[in-house]
């Protein structure tokens, strides 16, 4: 059963349904409940990171980060090397170490190398 119309002044641009069996409803609504938000804020934010955390996002969300990170006055980030001695940098909110490099792509022996605050220079 579709859902009812809406007057167009209520209506917002960027409407997105998701279609959840019941286990998987029930699961975010007792996540939404434990975090005291709604389910859709909890949608929402799982959406966020995911994206975040895609290896080759699209160039759109690749020019978002950019810009972002260009507004920042400090970073939190955590360091990594590759077995062939690249270094790179992650922001310490991302949830998982990377699974590969992103200079050369070798999945071996990657080693965190370092963290902590980046700040921008005078």
């Amino acid at each position: 059963m579709p859902r009812p119309k809406k007057d167009v002044a209520d209506r917002r641009d960027n409407r997105v349904t998701v279609y959840l069996s019941d286990s998987e409803h029930a699961a975010l609504k007792d996540v939404a409940e434990r975090e005291e938000r709604s389910m859709t804020q909890v949608l929402t934010q799982a959406l966020r990171d995911w994206l975040m955390r895609l290896l080759e996002p699209p160039e759109s969300l690749r020019k978002a980060r950019m810009e972002k990170i260009m507004e920042e006055q400090s970073l939190t980030v955590r360091g990594y090397m590759c077995s062939r001695g690249h270094v790179w940098w992650v922001d310490w909110i991302e949830p998982m170490d990377p699974r590969r490099c992103p200079m050369c792509g070798s999945q071996e022996n990657l080693r965190k190398t370092w963290s902590g605050t980046v700040k921008r220079g005078i």
